[in-house]
């Protein structure tokens, strides 16, 4: 499958996952607070370092074409694909931390609606 299909799929789903995660659990509120958090986490962690690693395959992937077609790679795609090392431990190590923040103005929202929801059933 194609490198640049699969960054993109990762992003999606990355962003995509609190929603849903939160989503089930207001449908079914016996799903423990800590399973939510822990999936979420672990989850956008995974995606998010398939999103980094996927993304300079596929620069690497447009590095080969060229290179098929008997051309020279532009510099600055190079320049990029090569400067790589940072992001993807930045991703390994802290990737966690990053789905958190993400994680936590969903939950404001959750928050909230259930506040709203609560109010609505005792009136």
């Amino acid at each position: 499958m194609n490198h640049l299909l699969l960054y993109h799929l990762f992003q999606y789903a990355f962003f995509l996952l609190a929603p849903v995660l939160l989503l089930i659990k207001w449908n079914k509120p016996q799903v423990s607070w800590w399973l939510i958090i822990a999936m979420a986490i672990f989850a956008a962690w995974a995606l998010l370092l398939g999103k980094v690693i996927f993304y300079y395959d596929a620069l690497y992937d447009e590095i080969t074409w060229y290179q098929t077609q008997g051309l020279q790679a532009p510099v600055q795609l190079l320049d990029t694909w090569a400067a790589d090392g940072a992001k993807k431990v930045f991703a390994l190590i802290f990737g966690w931390f990053f789905a958190l923040i993400y994680l936590l103005p969903w939950l404001i929202v959750y928050g909230l609606l259930a506040y709203f929801r609560q109010k609505s059933k005792i009136q």
